[in-house]
């Protein structure tokens, strides 16, 4: 059995979401959403770092039974500093934006071409904990996740901005 409609959806609603991002004014696109936190546009550079590293790394490799190896889910705090520092190395809100919305469909068609099973288990390795246990639908689900929270942070600030 294969990975359902129902578990790419949220990740396919990105796209339309990461769009809509482009009515936000710039200024506000790049700013921080609070102190101490990050902007917008390092929120999205972040969720694209993330898209590359699961279908470029991780799904290739998911199959039961299956040690996953990603340098890049290793060592994680190192992704989410370099896509913050992205985001504001000059790059446009729009050219942000179109990669994050390449990301997601590279993602989504990742997502389908995978060959496991939803409860295909597997060893991941995260961080120094070593390997941690995981299926394909419970990675997916970690990922939909972390897509929602960064989502929400992004829209909780935003709707006080919109015109």
């Amino acid at each position: 059995m294969r990975i359902m409609e129902n578990d790419i959806a949220p990740f396919e609603a990105g796209i339309p979401w990461l769009n809509s991002l482009r009515a936000m004014d710039e200024s506000f696109f790049f700013a921080p959403i609070a102190e101490g936190k990050w902007s917008p546009a390092q929120i999205v550079s972040h969720l694209t770092a993330w898209d590359r590293v699961l279908s470029r790394q991780i799904l290739p490799q998911v199959k039961d039974g299956a040690e996953v190896e990603s340098r890049d889910y290793r060592d994680w705090q190192t992704v989410n500093e370099a896509a913050a520092i992205y985001a504001l190395e000059g790059i446009s809100a729009a050219g942000l934006l179109d990669e994050a919305v390449e990301a997601r469909r590279e993602l989504v068609r990742a997502i389908r071409e995978c060959d496991a099973p939803p409860e295909a288990r597997f060893r991941i390795a995260h961080g120094t904990e070593g390997f941690m246990e995981e299926t394909f639908s419970g990675l997916l689900l970690d990922f939909t996740r972390h897509d929602r929270h960064h989502r929400q942070q992004v829209d909780e600030v935003w709707k006080v901005e919109k015109p």
